[in-house]
């Protein structure tokens, strides 16, 4: 019966930084260590762990770390393979447009957009082969035999194209 009682109270800021740890690193003892509990990690793990309040602030932690990394991926993917249709349509609009026809369009991959004094636009793009660098990293492909040359061999041909575009030789 002491156990319920012991569950069911708030927790502590140790031992919310102790749920936080151990989702992300999967160390109960390392979590124990990084969260000050220092003197018996082991035996502050162990008996943390047994506690239905500590696992469920773990699971929940867990739950919105998944969520975020599944967001995170969908965005990526969006910044490495996403169009720019209509970024590019906006190059041949003289005038401003309309806010209701600028939130319809897809801007994801834009950074920044800009309209000089000379006339015309400026549009930059959001990094394409970082986005694809950080997939492949995240997805554990930093290993593969291959995925860094190829990374390495596609950032050169976007320098050497980039170079060609702006005058560069």
């Amino acid at each position: 019966m002491g156990g319920m009682v012991m569950s069911a109270k708030k927790l502590t800021k140790r031992e919310a930084m102790f749920c936080r740890y151990l989702s992300v690193l999967g160390d109960a003892r390392q979590a124990a260590v990084l969260a000050g509990f220092e003197l018996d990690a082991q035996g502050a793990a162990a008996e943390l762990i047994t506690r239905d309040n500590i696992m469920r602030e773990c699971e929940k932690i867990s739950g919105k770390l998944a969520r975020l990394k599944i967001s995170a991926r969908r965005g990526l993917e969006r910044l490495a393979f996403g169009g720019v249709g209509d970024a590019l349509g906006l190059l041949f609009i003289d005038e401003i447009p309309e806010p209701e026809y600028l939130r319809n369009l897809d801007l994801f991959c834009v950074s920044e957009i800009k309209r000089p004094k000379g006339g015309g636009v400026e549009i930059k793009f959001f990094d394409r082969l970082k986005a694809l660098g950080v997939l492949l990293a995240h997805d554990g492909h930093e290993e593969m035999p291959g995925a860094a040359s190829l990374y390495r061999a596609l950032e050169a041909a976007a320098a050497s194209h980039k170079g060609r575009d702006s005058g560069e030789d």
